[in-house]
């Protein structure tokens, strides 16, 4: 779900033609179109006619070109918005289009529109279930709306609690963190088997809550059978129900477990695999990423969890690094790298600095806690450029990262993948213009761009590139940071990802490790040492 906040983090370009309005973030690159007598639409591609308009746009800042798009909304949608507590920034065009009175197939309705402001005054969060229950393909509330039916006795009905009802009734959106887009996905699938008590009752629950779906989304991939994410889901907020104090939201969304599992994947799960059991092909089993979160994760709450990813995050640096020292990796690990740019300095007197090579990654990460370290492979094979924002003293403040084959010069804003600060958390506003700078420094020539030399640097590259296995050379194409091959590699590397590993597997050894990591998703919470607890 993407919501108008999200796209509202910068200027915005809007454009007024005779009844409409185009709303266009440069930098997503989407464009969102608003006319009374049609429903809202956000597009990826540019609407009909955008180009011989786009002379017209103006620039404005979010909160002014959200309040004139809304102008263009049908008549009295923004009114209900607002009388429910919403604001126009934490709603996606879906939500929007409901309180509009659009229906599938059908333009706005003002008489159904008021009906569904009447009922979410009365339940704020009722627009987001209904969207999500329609993707289930139950329409039963909307139908007791434009009926005029009793909705307690609906609610009842589907959700089979009296006091979740209640919860619906009482909850603001404005308890939520701001701009988040609300999934309730897995609040109808995990929260309503929980006990009353158990529920989420203040405004900082909720927002804990909330970040506890973002980190089992981490933890359980996306391909896992349904089964196994509906378990891992009930399993991780029966740990953590009653007590939600404990988990501050920040810490979960800053704990990024999908990181530590990645890693301990590439330089202890793979090449365990990989050199001590028959390499199997088959589509059933998992892929290493998969064995290292089953190995580190599984059936634990979410108190492990964070001080598993705090733990990592302060030793993940000095892993690499005596990896590499004693069985240096191979020569694509040593690779070298041309610039994007030439280092940019910023009239706040900020650098923008290029990342060439892998020990320039692993100071970056270090300095700021996340995991560009990893990036070497794809800077070196496959087109990404990396490129620390520092202050005028050099030090690290924030990391961004382009797509090569996206940055041509009119359009180098479209190519950012990531910009992130410390701990992968928001780049300082000092940052942010710094970069700005820089994008229009390459739009306008000032900060050239050869993309020709770039390709043809990465192209005389390409037999440098390691034969990794099939499995993850899609989802996870970088290198373990060592030689696993040497005598002594992947005893070292099981020494030092030792704390972070169950007491088990730790006193089993490789063959041990090897023997949990081949086992498939049966089975996925009978293991014993659910409860174990990493060292310090």
């Amino acid at each position: 779900m993407v919501t108008f906040g999200m796209i509202a983090w910068e200027r915005l370009r809007l454009i007024e033609t005779e009844g409409s309005a185009v709303l266009h973030c440069p930098r997503m690159r989407c464009w969102a179109t608003a006319a009374p007598e049609r429903p809202v639409k956000l597009l990826w591609d540019p609407p009909a006619g955008f180009e011989d308009q786009e002379t017209a746009a103006i620039e404005l800042d979010p909160d002014e070109a959200l309040l004139r798009f809304a102008e263009f909304l049908p008549d009295g949608t923004l009114a209900s918005i607002t009388a429910a507590g919403h604001r126009l920034e934490q709603l996606d065009e879906r939500i929007v289009n409901w309180f509009a009175g659009c229906r599938l197939g059908h333009g706005p309705s003002r008489v159904l529109a008021d009906l569904r402001a009447q009922a979410a005054q009365s339940y704020p969060l009722l627009p987001f279930i209904i969207w999500e229950l329609a993707r289930a393909g139950d329409d039963s509330i909307d139908k007791a709306i434009a009926e005029r039916a009793p909705l307690a006795v609906t609610l009842q009905r589907i959700f089979g609690a009296a006091w979740f009802v209640r919860l619906l009734h009482q909850l603001r959106p404005d308890f939520l963190p701001e701009g988040a887009g609300i999934d309730l996905t897995e609040l109808l699938r995990t929260v309503c088997l929980l006990e009353p008590s158990q529920v989420p009752q203040s405004p900082q629950c909720w927002e804990s809550f909330r970040a506890m779906q973002f980190m089992i989304a981490q933890i359980v991939p996306s391909h896992a059978p349904e089964r196994v994410r509906v378990m891992a889901a009930k399993d991780m907020f029966r740990k953590a129900a009653g007590n939600w104090e404990a988990h501050p939201s920040d810490q979960l969304l800053q704990a990024y477990p999908g990181h530590v599992a990645q890693d301990l994947a590439r330089n202890l799960v793979r090449p365990a695999l990989v050199k001590l059991t028959p390499l199997n092909r088959s589509r059933d089993v998992p892929t290493h990423y998969n064995r290292a979160s089953r190995l580190l994760f599984q059936g634990r709450g979410p108190k492990h969890i964070l001080r598993i990813c705090e733990l990592w995050h302060k030793r993940q640096i000095g892993i690499h690094f005596r990896l590499s020292e004693n069985f240096p990796p191979t020569e694509a690990g040593e690779l070298r790298w041309e610039p994007l740019t030439a280092p940019f300095q910023a009239t706040n007197g900020h650098l923008i600095v290029p990342l060439t090579d892998k020990p320039m990654l692993m100071q970056e990460a270090f300095s700021l806690s996340h995991c560009v370290g990893t990036y070497g492979y794809a800077c070196a094979f496959d087109g990404r450029h990396v490129l620390s924002v520092r202050t005028e003293g050099g030090i690290p403040i924030a990391t961004l990262a382009v797509k090569q084959h996206l940055a041509t010069p009119a359009g180098i804003q479209h190519a950012i993948s990531e910009f992130v600060g410390k701990s992968n958390g928001t780049p300082p506003a000092e940052a942010r213009l710094a970069v700005n700078e820089w994008i229009d420094a390459i739009v306008d020539g000032r900060l050239p761009i050869d993309l020709e030399s770039l390709k043809r640097a990465q192209a005389e590259r390409q037999p440098l590139r390691l034969n990794l296995g099939e499995e993850e050379m899609a989802g996870d194409p970088e290198p373990s940071c060592y030689d696993h091959d040497k005598p002594g590699a992947l005893d070292m590397a099981l020494a030092l990802y030792g704390p972070l590993l169950p007491t088990r597997v730790r006193r089993g050894g490789l063959p041990e490790l090897v023997r949990v990591c081949s086992l498939g998703w049966i089975g996925y919470f009978q293991r014993h040492d659910r409860t174990d607890m990493p060292t310090r």
